[in-house]
């Protein structure tokens, strides 16, 4: 349970009822935590909802050699643990991966996105799954 207080979804209206008819249709009828912890400020979940929507399907990637993987998970391991010492070496090591600036920019804000979400469920004890953004 959240520390905080969210609308529940019986008693959404307006904009937050349809992000949350929107949500349940893309969850299998389940409204995840995560939305649900967004619910106070409708016009910034919309926001989240349609960055998660972009960055995780927006484009394809063809990340399946190792290397690209491995260079990868680095940056963003980097990018969340110790965000001040990311340089622009960082960013040569994964275009030297074969990684685009396209993708160096995906997956800085799928990291980013990752980060904001993991954030808000620990600063507001909110439960569950975090990626359920739709």
């Amino acid at each position: 349970m959240a520390w905080i207080q969210l609308v529940e979804p019986d008693d959404a209206e307006g904009k937050l009822k349809e992000l949350y008819d929107r949500a349940a249709q893309a969850g299998g009828g389940r409204i995840g935590p995560m939305i649900r912890a967004g619910s106070l400020n409708p016009d910034a979940l919309e926001g989240r909802m349609k960055m998660y929507r972009g960055l995780m399907y927006g484009r394809t990637s063809s990340l399946n050699r190792d290397e690209r993987k491995r260079a990868m998970v680095d940056y963003a391991l980097k990018l969340t643990a110790t965000p001040g010492l990311v340089v622009e070496d960082d960013i040569h090591a994964l275009r030297k991966a074969g990684f685009d600036d396209v993708d160096i920019a995906d997956i800085n804000g799928v990291c980013a996105q990752f980060n904001l979400l993991n954030r808000i469920s620990n600063g507001l004890g909110v439960e569950g799954k975090h990626a359920l953004m739709e």
